[in-house]
């Protein structure tokens, strides 16, 4: 469902990113974003849109606990699993 969130009016510098929590709780506050929705464990797909236009999906994948699907290089087509941490 295109929708069911949207991002804070906020500028981001190149090379900065913004880390979001799919905690369900729906609160934003100086140092963390939750959105309203968590994400299935054993994987979703998910949607990145702008006024009703699809402009990045991905079909995400079932993650053990501490672990980030990401892509890699940072900004490519190439999605990895990995246990490092996401961003950086």
């Amino acid at each position: 469902m295109l929708g069911k969130w949207s991002f804070p009016d906020q500028i981001l510098a190149p090379l900065d990113y913004l880390l979001v929590f799919a905690s369900g709780k729906d609160k934003v506050s100086p140092i963390e974003l939750h959105i309203n929705f968590k994400i299935d464990s054993d994987g979703e797909e998910l949607f990145l849109s702008k006024s009703g236009q699809v402009i990045d999906q991905v079909a995400s994948v079932s993650l053990n606990v501490n672990q980030a699907y990401i892509r890699l290089p940072d900004g490519s087509e190439n999605w990895v699993k990995t246990p490092q941490s996401s961003p950086e």
